[in-house]
């Protein structure tokens, strides 16, 4: 919902509550608005009520979700994007907002085997691949972060997999691959502002010019 869509979208859910007070798609809905409008503990209320009234509700479980990880209370985050998916199955949005969660926590295991179902169900799912590199370069497991990247290089090939090689091979005193790494995606994408800068101050940190 866009913020000059709030105020309409609260009318009609105002009416709808009007018609059914416990309408929980509508007292979901309002909730929803509140996180809009900043009121996460209004949404948090408003959610919980809705869940009262239907703990089938997908949806409601999610949107919850989302505002305990914007909260930072991670665990409930990591349970109701755990309710969300045993209802509505593995899927990849919610389950990356649960990946999340789980990183958050400090459990890196779980979280990198979510992003490995994910990646595994929808290849094309980029916010898995970005969220299982992380988790691998974090721990400095050089092997698989790097057979990852090259894969996102070969599925996606945006200046992000090539700047983070860089970042890589930088991080293990490789100014000479990490160069290469920045020609390779300077060459692919001449025109791209982020590659642009990050590639000239690639050049200073490598002593070249």
């Amino acid at each position: 919902i866009e913020a000059n869509q709030v105020e309409q979208a609260q009318t009609l859910v105002d009416e709808m509550l009007a018609a059914d007070s416990t309408d929980h798609e509508a007292i979901a809905l309002s909730g929803v608005l509140q996180a809009r409008m900043g009121d996460n503990d209004e949404a948090l209320v408003q959610l919980t009520r809705a869940l009262e009234l239907n703990e089938k509700f997908t949806t409601a479980w999610v949107e919850r979700g989302r505002i305990y990880l914007t909260k930072g209370d991670f665990y409930r985050a990591q349970q109701d994007f755990t309710q969300a998916i045993e209802l509505a199955g593995l899927n990849p949005q919610i389950a990356v907002q649960l990946a999340i969660a789980y990183k958050q926590m400090g459990m890196d295991l779980e979280a990198a085997t979510i992003y490995d179902d994910v990646i595994d169900m929808d290849p094309m799912f980029e916010p898995a691949t970005r969220g299982l590199l992380e988790i691998h370069y974090g721990n400095r497991d050089w092997t698989q972060f790097y057979a990852l990247l090259l894969d996102g290089q070969r599925r996606f090939d945006v200046p992000y997999y090539y700047l983070f090689e860089a970042e890589m091979w930088s991080e293990r005193g490789d100014m000479g691959r990490m160069m290469e790494a920045m020609d390779t995606g300077l060459d692919r994408h001449p025109s791209d502002p982020e590659m642009v800068r990050e590639y000239l101050l690639a050049l200073i940190r490598a002593g070249r010019d």
